[in-house]
């Protein structure tokens, strides 16, 4: 949460044909959608590999913006079905700008009267970044550190990752 995700995969997105596979845009399209709520989130992350799943097949290069760990051997046997690459990138940064970037985004969405974040507090964000240490992040995938690296930099990696301009995940 707040280690810029979505700011690096839209970059990835823009050079490139790639279908952007997000629980994040998905969860709200469920009627009064709730982190808390396990149904919710199970159907969030189906439905996401759903359209993933489609993107594949269709031949678009993925990248996957999100909590997916549990589902690691799914998409790496999805991809490897249909000759994809399949790479696993963690993308953090050190705690204290994590809660920085958190408090800016709440407040953000405060201002706007938004209700585009589901996570609003300080105990929320640290429970949600203890659930990635403790059962989301992918031990044996490569960290990079948004921290220290801007975003075009991360994308950089990324594509030199890949070893192609477009980028399969």
């Amino acid at each position: 949460m707040c280690a810029g995700k979505s700011t690096i995969t839209k970059l990835l997105m823009q050079d490139n044909n790639i279908f952007r596979g997000s629980s994040d845009t998905i969860k709200w399209l469920i009627s009064n959608y709730s982190a808390n709520n396990e149904t919710h989130r199970k159907i969030a992350k189906e439905i996401t590999f759903s359209a993933i799943e489609t993107a594949v097949v269709s031949g678009l290069s993925v990248v996957i913006d999100g909590g997916f760990a549990k589902f690691k051997d799914r998409y790496k046997e999805l991809a490897y079905k249909f000759n994809f690459h399949y790479i696993s990138i963690n993308i953090e940064a050190p705690i204290e700008i994590l809660e920085k970037r958190f408090l800016e985004r709440v407040e953000l969405a405060t201002q706007a009267n938004s209700k585009t974040i589901s996570v609003t507090t300080l105990e929320g964000f640290h429970s949600r970044y203890q659930w990635y240490l403790n059962s989301n992040k992918d031990h044996d995938g490569i960290t990079l550190d948004s921290g220290r690296l801007s975003p075009e930099e991360i994308v950089d990696e990324i594509k030199k990752l890949t070893n192609v301009g477009d980028t399969s995940l």
